[in-house]
């Protein structure tokens, strides 16, 4: 278990930090045309579960994370609770948002839309134990 928990810490912020490089990126991009935000997201969302997908494997291959249901799934668990809590955390630093301001952010469709994907990149350890 403890192999699950570990191999999803290292997802988390290795996917994180491109996450960050990318919404940088995205924000300065979409900022300069003056295109919703939304939009900046969809383009961006795409491209990094894709790299998701190849870090996730990566990982998995490398730290030899057991293909048990279990173990993968606390992998995915452990993934989404350290990404959304480094999410909260850079929010919190950088533009001072209170908890209930950074939950009252998912109902911007961008947010939604960003952490729908969250979702998805916390369940790619699971899908690829089924290949």
């Amino acid at each position: 278990m403890l192999k699950g928990i570990w191999a999803g810490v290292v997802y988390a912020v290795a996917v994180f930090g491109l996450a960050f490089l990318t919404g940088a990126l995205r924000t300065v991009a979409i900022s300069s045309t003056g295109a919703p935000p939304v939009l900046g997201v969809a383009i961006e969302l795409p491209v990094l579960l894709l790299m998701s997908w190849v870090i996730c494997g990566l990982l998995l291959e490398r730290m030899q994370a057991p293909a048990e249901s279990s173990v993968r799934m606390l992998m995915g668990v452990t993934a989404l609770i350290v990404m959304v809590s480094g999410e909260f955390a850079l929010s919190a630093l950088v533009i001072g948002r209170s908890l209930p301001d950074f939950l009252a952010s998912y109902e911007r469709p961008e947010a939604l839309l960003g952490l729908i994907g969250q979702l998805a990149f916390a369940a790619f350890p699971v899908i690829r134990m089924r290949r």
